[in-house]
């Protein structure tokens, strides 16, 4: 009962926390312009399908049936992934996203914003994470059951940045971010499965590859998207 109760409070708790980190990113979006104020969200569609997840992961968790430890392990993936992409874009908006839409005087706003909404979606991370922790089948012991899941994630935190940097021929900076926004947590997700067992590991594994699936779908919608657009009309 009392574990049943946890996994409710949990999922309040990664309810509320990523309707209102939801709430920041847009107010964070806000950009005004000389015709006047219009709405321009500056988060990448990958942070929105991650907060819409995690708030249907929470959800599920309030439940408090067989499936809510599951729930807690895809939020606690989703909301590490929301957390430090936040986290990335308070220590450098302008990186990530270039200066174009921000007004030097909205730029303590925004990065404010971005900075409630790590704090916003760490506060989920943590909910969710004790009702794992709490869970039968949770953690089974400090030593990984399948070590070699829990290296294969190690290896994925890894690799995936210097793999993206070759290809792409990056900074040191857009390596260190690419480190934070994908490959921690998704290097994490699979090192979890080392100790998690039964659904909470299926749970885990799946979140990871849903996640890679929709980062992919994004990024060759981008690409679709650049092709298709025709070039804008040359100026006489």
């Amino acid at each position: 009962m009392r574990r049943q109760v946890t996994a409710i409070v949990g999922g309040a708790v990664v309810v509320l926390c990523a309707g209102a980190a939801a709430w920041s990113a847009m107010v964070a979006g806000h950009t005004v312009h000389v015709d006047g104020t219009q709405l321009g969200w500056r988060y990448s569609p990958m942070t929105w399908g991650l907060l819409l997840a995690l708030v249907g992961a929470g959800t599920v968790m309030t439940s408090g049936g067989p499936w809510s430890r599951p729930a807690a392990v895809v939020a606690a993936i989703l909301g590490f992934q929301v957390s430090v992409r936040a986290l990335v874009m308070a220590r450098s908006w302008f990186h990530v996203h270039g200066t174009t839409g921000v007004a030097p005087d909205q730029l303590a706003a925004v990065v404010t914003y971005a900075a409630l909404v790590a704090v916003l979606a760490t506060a989920a991370t943590v909910a969710a994470l004790a009702v794992v922790w709490r869970a039968p089948g949770g953690w089974s012991s400090a030593v990984p059951s399948r070590p070699g899941l829990a290296a294969m994630g190690v290896a994925v935190g890894l690799l995936l940045p210097v793999v993206w940097s070759a290809a792409h021929d990056n900074r040191i900076t857009v390596s260190a971010g690419m480190i934070a926004m994908y490959a921690l947590p998704w290097g994490a997700g699979v090192a979890a499965m080392g100790w998690l067992r039964g659904r909470t590991a299926i749970a885990a594994g799946a979140t990871v590859v849903a996640c890679l699936i929709l980062y992919a779908v994004i990024v060759l919608g981008d690409h679709a998207l650049t092709y298709l657009t025709p070039p804008p009309p040359e100026s006489d």
